[in-house]
């Protein structure tokens, strides 16, 4: 039997301006056209008043992406730290106490903000400069690779304190503070449980990521920022003279060398692309899970026309 799982609102609003910046009959021109796009999205109710439904469950368990009523389509869900009433961590012995049921929460959503871009075209004589920006402002993903990286301590994240503790510890796994030496580590932004003052307790990154990770399984960490705006394609073409195919079939001829998925004016994602999703269905780009990079291509066409 199928029915509707549930019901979704959408509603927002879509901006074109399209504008002549130069224009004139044997020099230069440029022509301009900007859109942006903003929409809302609300799951209204689910079927059968069920209270979510699990579309999409990252590696190990650790990600959820759900549907429940008055959330965002396409919301992540996972561990948060624990947190006292001030919003601060709690840190039991240096690491962060194991959250509970509380602390399952919404982390993010896939839908950004804002979407949009810039494409241009300047003309001069036989030659054409095509050139396209996008953006997109908001929007969030879980990367799977980031986390991995840090629980195996190949990620930068993971250098801080590793120098100091390796200096100050030694004995079997470096767990053994060395005679009158100061211990040092990695120490975690947070307040000791019960009350306690500001955490001050070192210990090991390389532990404090694997009771994160492992043993906690707290996501809060790896919901990563999914803004960005890139340079999506440039394209140089040139358009042979009409004098050159005179006493042939051949009407136009155009040569362009193109480039694709160029560079990143801005990524807050930093060495991952917000576009590696696991697939491509509507809630594909909610999990990046190990994604290769993505490619840059360029490559040379050729228009013939008849």
């Amino acid at each position: 039997i199928n029915q509707n799982a549930g019901s979704v609102k959408n509603h927002g609003i879509e901006a074109l301006l399209n504008a002549t910046v130069i224009e004139s009959k044997n020099g230069i021109n440029w022509d301009i056209s900007i859109n942006a796009t903003k929409n809302n999205s609300k799951v209204l109710s689910l079927a059968d008043n069920q209270k979510r439904i699990v579309l999409q469950t990252a590696v190990l368990n650790l990600a959820t992406v759900e549907v429940r009523p008055g959330d965002p389509f396409g919301s992540i869900y996972g561990y948060d730290y624990a947190k006292d009433e001030k919003g601060n961590k709690i840190i039991s012995a240096g690491f962060p106490i194991k959250p509970t049921a509380k602390d399952y929460k919404r982390l993010g959503d896939i839908n950004p903000r804002w979407t949009g871009g810039m494409s241009n075209r300047i003309d001069y004589k036989n030659f054409s400069l095509n050139f396209l920006v996008d953006f997109q402002l908001g929007g969030s993903f879980y990367s799977h690779g980031q986390l991995y990286r840090e629980l195996m301590g190949t990620a930068e994240s993971t250098l801080a304190g590793r120098n100091e503790w390796y200096t100050t510890h030694g004995g079997s796994g470096f767990l053994e503070n060395k005679p009158g030496v100061i211990p040092k580590g990695f120490v975690e932004d947070g307040v000791a449980e019960n009350g306690g003052g500001v955490n001050d307790v070192p210990v090991d990154p390389m532990l404090r990521n694997l009771q994160v990770i492992w043993f906690n399984r707290t996501l809060k960490d790896y919901i990563i920022d999914a803004t960005n705006v890139r340079m999506r394609e440039v394209s140089l073409s040139y358009n042979l003279p009409n004098k050159w195919f005179r006493k042939t079939p051949i009407s136009k001829v155009d040569l362009s060398l193109v480039g694709r998925n160029l560079f990143f004016f801005y990524n807050a994602a930093i060495d991952m692309d917000p576009e590696s999703g696991y697939n491509s269905s509507s809630i594909g780009n909610a999990f990046e899970l190990n994604a290769m990079p993505a490619a840059r291509s360029m490559g040379l066409n050729l228009n013939i026309t008849f």
